[in-house]
């Protein structure tokens, strides 16, 4: 199984929704093994971006996201510059500094939106 957007949860206005890469890591816990993560922040779908972007260094590649645990962490595995969007998706409606901290993750930039 291929699974192209590994998000486990989605924020909605009553709570989060399960999404596809939690059900793929439910497969894994029941022993399916041939589960296959493709979207953030897996490196398959990064690779296919540097790939087209051969002339690129990837210190010249920014990703923005509203997500520090898949956009983040993602493009700072590639060494990629970064930039969380905090007005939209999980951190709407929440200072987003603690979280960074907490996680470890610090995006280059902290924009309420793009």
């Amino acid at each position: 199984m291929l699974i192209v957007n590994a998000d486990l949860v989605a924020p909605r206005d009553d709570g989060f929704s399960l999404k596809s890469g939690h059900f793929g890591h439910l497969l894994i816990d029941q022993g399916i093994n041939k589960v296959q993560f493709f979207g953030k922040p897996f490196t398959k779908v990064y690779e296919l971006l540097e790939d087209k972007l051969i002339d690129t260094a990837p210190n010249k590649i920014i990703m923005c996201g509203d997500s520090l645990h898949t956009d983040i962490l993602g493009a700072v595995t590639r060494g990629w510059q970064t930039v969380l969007v905090t007005s939209d998706g999980l951190f709407s409606g929440f200072e987003t500094l603690k979280f960074c901290m907490t996680s470890n993750l610090f995006p280059d930039w902290r924009l309420p939106s793009i």
